[in-house]
């Protein structure tokens, strides 16, 4: 049997950007590499593709939360009829905290079980209340692998294990789980997450973003 893998860190440490390294590597051996990501994140902006801030940008299938064991062994079985001797090697789920714990036991069952086709899930592991998401929860308790993607506080050196939100430039520890939109996140440490005095430019921030997503002809 197959591995799942879960790969988790805070925002902005550069999740998508290692799923695209691992995707890049099994495309250059000729070797396909099934990624998946749900609809709920709208970062780009209508396109069914995985976007690095670092710009690399893979194609994915969209999956609605809820649905991934439909979707999925749909895609796998016309995947296998019509590319024969060129089945799934593997399969990258990006934001896998938006999906459901049915989802993520669909794709342990469907790939790593029948298939042994090995699984490698990148997500956030809490959200910005500290409470953890119900993808990963799921992804927690079916990997044989956690791997932790680091990255350091957006205000000192030490280690970022928490996200902030913002609104307006302060920081806000209320509201629905789920808010598109990283122009409103920080990766912070557990003293800063704490500090209740941080402020941040809105407006540098997002004309920083808007110039990099232009860039990348996504708005």
């Amino acid at each position: 049997m197959a591995d799942f893998t879960f790969k988790h860190a805070v925002m902005t440490a550069g999740k998508s950007r290692e799923l695209a390294r691992i995707h890049y590597t099994f495309n250059q051996k000729g070797h396909l590499a099934l990624v998946i990501v749900p609809t709920t994140d709208t970062r780009g902006k209508g396109k069914q593709a995985v976007i690095a801030r670092s710009g690399e940008e893979v194609a994915a299938l969209a999956v609605e939360p809820g649905y991934m064991r439909h979707i999925l062994e749909s895609t796998m079985n016309t995947i296998e009829s019509t590319y024969k001797g060129n089945t799934i090697k593997c399969i990258l789920i990006d934001e896998v905290q938006f999906f459901t714990r049915d989802d993520i036991f669909a794709v342990k069952e469907l790939a790593c079980i029948n298939k042994d086709i090995p699984v490698m899930a990148f997500g956030l592991k809490n959200d910005f209340k500290n409470e953890l998401f119900e993808g990963s929860v799921a992804s927690l308790i079916v990997a044989e692998r956690i791997e932790e993607i680091e990255t350091i506080c957006a205000f000192c050196n030490d280690k970022a294990i928490m996200n902030m939100r913002f609104k307006d430039g302060a920081p806000i520890k209320e509201g629905e789980q789920v808010q598109i939109g990283d122009e409103e996140y920080k990766p912070v440490c557990h003293k800063h997450y704490n500090d209740e005095t941080i402020r941040i430019d809105m407006t540098d921030y997002n004309n920083f973003s808007s110039n990099i997503l232009k860039r990348l002809a996504i708005v």
